[in-house]
């Protein structure tokens, strides 16, 4: 079974209209959109998580896999440094 991302993107995307600034809501949008293949668009939504929490885990994780998935392995390296420096 896959993951419904597609779904989850319409519901985050109601939770986002009444509260953009919901980091939770912004980091699983970013996730579904890598999923999707989107990591570019996945990057924005975990640049706008962590605009407003810096040190938020799963969207410093979230970053690095998907600048994995884009061939930038030094940076991702950076945001899973990140992320581990937070556990």
């Amino acid at each position: 079974m896959s993951y419904p991302y597609k779904e989850a993107i319409a519901y985050l995307d109601r939770a986002l209209a009444i509260d953009p600034k919901y980091y939770l809501a912004l980091n699983n949008k970013g996730w579904a959109l890598d999923g999707l293949g989107n990591h570019t668009g996945g990057i924005l939504y975990f640049d706008k998580a962590l605009a407003i929490d810096p040190k938020y885990k799963d969207a410093l994780s979230n970053k690095g896999d998907a600048l994995n998935s884009l061939g930038k392995y030094k940076e991702a390296i950076t945001y899973f440094d990140k992320a581990l420096a937070r556990s």
